[in-house]
């Protein structure tokens, strides 16, 4: 998240997938934490007003560290409210609980970590795929999918 990652491009190349990838956030907080518009920065007539790809990409890594900031939401996902405490914190917190259960001789069900926001988003299946037939026959019977199309 601080730097180009290796095999990533630098400079105007990895400004412009920064700017494909989150354009819109990152326009955002650039107006919110640093005044600076982006259409201003990058196509001023006037030189002055002008940014580099460089001076872009630092502000940008600095709003990664912002944590209201748009882009740092957009990048990290689920994920980005968990700082390294609160990582730290449900580790410790694990492993008292994990302790407990082994001072006791094992009884009752093995603890398990608190979930992650990343992890309640996995389902183990590809995105697209039919995992609930009862949704689509919910929606058939609402009229929403024709009744003679496949599923």
């Amino acid at each position: 998240m601080d730097g180009p990652r290796e095999g990533q491009p630098g400079g105007i190349a990895g400004l412009r997938r920064l700017l494909e990838e989150h354009g819109e956030a990152i326009e955002a907080d650039l107006e919110r934490f640093y005044g600076i518009r982006l259409s201003k920065a990058l196509f001023s007539p006037r030189p002055e007003d002008r940014y580099s790809a460089r001076e872009l990409l630092v502000r940008i890594r600095g709003l990664a560290h912002i944590p209201e900031a748009l882009y740092r939401r957009t990048h990290l996902g689920p994920m980005a409210d968990w700082d390294l405490q609160a990582l730290l914190l449900r580790l410790i917190e694990f492993n008292s609980r994990a302790r407990l259960w082994q001072e006791s001789g094992g009884k009752g069900g093995k603890p398990k970590p608190l979930e992650l926001p990343e992890d309640k988003t996995r389902t183990g299946r590809p995105s697209g795929s039919n995992s609930n037939p009862d949704v689509i026959d919910r929606l058939r019977n609402l009229g929403m999918i024709p009744a003679g199309a496949s599923d």
